[in-house]
């Protein structure tokens, strides 16, 4: 339910920016931008000028065959008389941006979503139930073999019992605070990337963009 209810949360943010967007067309690929209609003309600005808040990278060819992405160059706007040469070569979702995205500005929904999701190490509250079992029964073990004087039998108790102890204390230093910040990060990692990849979908459908890797 959860996860129903974020989903919901961040599709209806990123429909409110959808909506501000001229009448969503396939835009041609590959073509010169003076051939394109008025209409795809004000639609190739109007993603160029809301390219951050949709997370989004357009990329195109100059005049010149050189490649251009709209992030680095940081284009505003496209003047049909400037770049009549120009051609759009591909419009991508930023799957790694908007996982960031996620991870910093819904960092309390994340969080509770890698508690709820993410499976909890019970294996270590097991291995520590076994160490205490192990370190009872040779003490147990240590006064029995005292009682009926059999040295050997002390000295494997006494033994069995340093070793249960360094088996805790072992099992104590891997599960420290920082093991748990790191694996923290690590779910956190992998719950932003679900959720960027379900969203990265929607908005390639939505907004007619180039299939690609989520990892990008």
């Amino acid at each position: 339910m959860l996860e129903q209810d974020f989903y919901k949360k961040i599709n209806s943010e990123y429909n409110s920016e959808i909506v501000s967007l001229p009448e969503l067309q396939t835009l041609p690929r590959s073509e010169f931008i003076k051939n394109f209609t008025d209409a795809q003309f004000n639609l190739l600005n109007a993603l160029i000028e809301n390219k951050d808040n949709l997370f989004i990278l357009l990329n195109f060819e100059d005049e010149h065959g050189q490649e251009i992405n709209s992030k680095d160059t940081k284009i505003e706007k496209l003047n049909i008389q400037i770049h009549e040469k120009w051609k759009l070569n591909a419009i991508i979702f930023e799957y790694f941006s908007y996982s960031t995205f996620l991870s910093l500005y819904h960092s309390n929904e994340i969080q509770l979503l890698v508690n709820e999701y993410i499976a909890k190490d019970s294996s270590s509250d097991f291995k520590k139930w076994g160490c205490f079992l192990a370190m009872f029964l040779a003490i147990v073990f240590a006064v029995f073999c005292f009682f009926i004087q059999d040295k050997m039998g002390v000295y494997l108790s006494i033994v069995t019992l340093l070793l249960s102890i360094v088996w805790y204390i072992s099992i104590k230093l891997k599960n420290s605070n920082k093991n748990k910040e790191k694996e923290n990060f690590k779910n956190t990692f992998i719950i932003s990337n679900y959720f960027s990849a379900q969203l990265g979908s929607y908005a390639t459908d939505q907004l007619y963009l180039d299939e690609i890797n989520e990892n990008t």
